[in-house]
């Protein structure tokens, strides 16, 4: 086990502890919906970008064209992950924690790109 496994257990220990039942319900939907739409917003390109930079093969264009293909990217899937979340029958906390989580999502994979070199 590594550090972070051992990070993930003593956090799922001390959430569970801190939130009651409904409250751990709500913040597993939240983690639940969010990462289920960073598999398509991610698309692949992170490590397409890894592989290239690790082949010394990419350009600065080619690095500019994989930011912009994941910003739209996580903006289309964020728009839409949201919209269809207005429709599901969440309560206000599920739907607010969601929709600043996807405010967090677009910053990290924009990062993520310059994580690559």
């Amino acid at each position: 086990m590594g550090f972070n496994d051992i990070a993930n257990i003593l956090s799922t220990i001390l959430l569970t502890r801190y939130l009651d039942i409904k409250g751990f319900g709500e913040y597993s939907i939240i983690f639940a919906y969010t990462n289920f739409a960073i598999i398509f917003a991610d698309f692949g390109l992170g490590t397409l970008l890894t592989r290239e930079v690790a082949a010394k093969r990419h350009t600065a264009s080619f690095t500019a064209q994989i930011f912009s293909l994941r910003l739209c990217l996580s903006i289309l899937v964020s728009t839409i992950s949201i919209f269809v979340l207005v429709f599901l029958p969440y309560s206000d906390t599920v739907k607010f924690g969601v929709l600043l989580s996807f405010i967090g999502i677009i910053f990290l994979q924009l990062a993520a790109i310059f994580w690559a070199h």
